[in-house]
């Protein structure tokens, strides 16, 4: 299953709608497993007996890795057997590293039984390639990216301009096995595969700690650097990687067209069969909504400042209070012109706009940032769980839209929501009840004995207001007490 909207398949919609997303999303943030792939609990489950929750993986475990890029790739409206290649992806160890899960000269049958023929031809091709040299050194690091973005704008503009000195030959590059040396003949849309592959991978694994490992403070990601003494796991701010990824959208945008070109050509003068029968040419990809539909590229020196300036956000002032909206706006603002792809600084912005009452620009700015969260399926700021981040501007956006925000710490700590209720209805009582809140104003409610007592809530489902317990005869207090909603 994958984002539907207007009965249309992913791959046939240009652009899926917020909405559509999010209720796609709540599917992962459920754990409703069943209804985004009828098979996925067993794949679970197989990924955890052979013991991937065991193992160590840049900022968890392989199996939450895997599960994440899975994610990522349903959510940027990937073929089946492309987010099955992602749960999957080094399960027979790759390139980059050593993490084999099942052998590659034994379980390949196993696998193959379990995710399909084409999902665990992937991954055989995927841990066999050497992903660095087809990726960074035969394409990436050969173009700068005014060179991509022309030759992106000459693809999308002309069939004729695509399938004249293409990026990738007709046919593909030729590299050696890593495992065995003999020559491997990699297609374009294989190539393409793996760039929305590693796109997802990359940015589920990387933060600031593999900046301090690589040294990259340029922001290149040229991973030139050797700080091997560098502590796991740093000091958890986001990573230098959008530039690096960026630049693999634009990439794979071309790649894609330079495809679509070929193909129409040769259908046109009759070799469309023999199209058909390529390696991997009946996989279908999908351009990822990110990075404006991977038409745009970040600098390198955009992205570090951002970084910097984000960063520069959160700790306390001298005083050791919480820094003041008037440094925090114009701060998080900068943030968000340099880089405006990522969420969380938009997030954060909007709470410091809910501390101001400034209610609107809060609105517009939390339903950019949960827009991109959608889109992303992971999160850039890898301190909070990506499920954490939508749940937290979710909260926001309640408040913006209802125009409230609690200004004590108490209530700050208790805010929560409920993504389908702003009612509460609590259990019958043996004595009538009052409830009252003057936190978020909701209007006090009496009932008889044994009637339900709703409470309509203008603020966020949880709160913390005080019951109070009515004699009917005298209508007097007998017993106030606090009361959490939960």
């Amino acid at each position: 299953m994958g984002i539907h909207e207007n009965g249309k398949t992913p791959h046939e919609n240009g652009k899926v709608s917020y909405d559509a997303r999010l209720e796609y999303a709540r599917l992962f943030i459920r754990d409703s497993l069943e209804e985004i792939d009828p098979e996925l609990p067993g794949f679970l489950r197989k990924l955890q007996d052979v013991g991937a929750s065991e193992c160590w993986h840049k900022h968890g475990t392989f199996y939450e890795h895997l599960f994440n890029v899975y994610r990522n790739l349903k959510l940027w409206n990937a073929a089946d057997a492309v987010a099955r290649c992602g749960l999957f992806h080094s399960a027979y160890s790759n390139s980059y590293v050593n993490l084999a899960i099942f052998a590659p000269n034994t379980d390949r049958q196993v696998v193959r039984d379990l995710i399909g023929p084409e999902a665990e031809e992937l991954v055989h091709w995927f841990c066999i390639v050497p992903r660095q040299q087809v990726v960074f050194d035969m394409l990436l690091f050969k173009f700068t990216d005014e060179q991509l973005l022309q030759r992106l704008k000459d693809v999308r503009e002309s069939s004729d301009l695509a399938t004249s000195q293409p990026l990738v030959p007709p046919g593909g590059f030729t590299v050696s096995n890593i495992r065995t040396g003999e020559d491997l003949q990699v297609p374009r849309n294989l190539i393409a595969i793996f760039l929305i592959l590693t796109m997802a991978d990359a940015i589920d694994q990387y933060y600031g700690w593999q900046d301090d490992l690589f040294d990259n403070r340029d922001g290149e990601s040229s991973f030139s650097g050797d700080q091997w003494t560098a502590l796991w796991p740093g000091d958890g701010r986001p990573g230098r990687w959008a530039s690096s990824i960026s630049r693999m959208g634009v990439l794979l945008n071309i790649l894609l067209h330079e495809e679509a070109a070929y193909k129409e050509r040769e259908e046109r003068e009759g070799r469309g069969e023999a199209w058909k029968s390529r390696l991997f040419a009946g996989i279908p990809v999908a351009v990822p909504p990110i990075f404006e539909s991977c038409t745009v590229i970040v600098s390198p020196a955009d992205q570090v400042e951002a970084v910097r300036l984000y960063w520069q956000a959160f700790p306390l002032d001298a005083k050791g209070k919480p820094q003041s909206a008037a440094t925090l706006k114009p701060l998080l603002r900068q943030v968000s012109q340099l880089n405006p792809h990522f969420a969380e600084p938009h997030v954060a912005l909007t709470q410091v706009l809910l501390g101001e009452g400034e209610y609107e620009e809060a609105e517009k700015e939390i339903a950019q940032g949960l827009k991109l969260l959608m889109e992303w399926g992971t999160q850039w700021d890898k301190r909070m769980s990506w499920e954490g981040w939508i749940s937290w501007a979710r909260v926001l956006q309640l408040n913006a839209k209802q125009k409230t925000w609690t200004r004590s710490a108490w209530g700050i700590n208790s805010l929560g929501r409920n993504l389908k209720l702003d009612t509460i209805r609590f259990y019958r009582s043996t004595r009538a009840v009052t409830y009252s809140s003057t936190t978020y104003g909701a209007k006090p409610v009496k009932n008889s004995v044994g009637e339900w007592l709703t409470v309509h809530l203008r603020g966020p489902f949880i709160d913390c207001g005080f019951i109070e317990w009515i004699d009917l005869e005298s209508d007097s207090v007998k017993r106030p007490r606090n009361f959490w909603m939960v």
